[in-house]
């Protein structure tokens, strides 16, 4: 059964594995987070793409595998995040330039340094346009 928050139902399963997957996160245990973040990833399949849980487990996942040196599982799910925000938000919306970071800097961690550079002109462009050359989110562009 689900509960209201934020003005959309959201499955109670979903929102459990999303929070011990956050937690876990933070605490630096990439392997629970691993675990509670793939849980979180079995319902966030049931969502339309649209909905903002599918790229924040996308988004979870990824940093957990990321963290654990498992590149290419993190690669994929970055690369679906990025065309998804592409084709939900449009091409210049802060997330896009947030997802082309993402993936730039594993790319970057992966010595792909070819892949890396037009991902991070994209987010500097995209996030310098959309916040402003001197906000801190455009300058944490890596």
């Amino acid at each position: 059964m689900g509960f209201k928050e934020s003005g959309a139902v959201v499955n109670a399963d979903w929102q459990q594995y999303y929070e011990l997957g956050e937690e876990a996160l933070q605490e630096g245990d990439y392997a629970c987070a691993e675990t509670m973040w793939l849980a979180a990833y079995s319902q966030a399949q049931k969502f339309e793409k649209s909905d903002p849980r599918y790229t924040i487990t996308l988004e979870g996942l990824a940093e957990a595998l990321w963290h654990q040196g498992k590149y290419e599982g993190a690669e994929e799910l970055c690369k679906q995040t990025l065309v998804t925000f592409k084709a939900i938000r449009g091409p210049q919306d802060p997330d896009v330039g947030v997802a082309a970071n993402n993936l730039a800097m594993l790319y970057k961690a992966q010595q792909k340094y070819s892949e890396a550079e037009p991902l991070y002109l994209q987010a500097i462009q995209i996030l310098g346009r959309a916040l402003g050359d001197d906000h801190p989110d455009r300058k944490s562009v890596v």
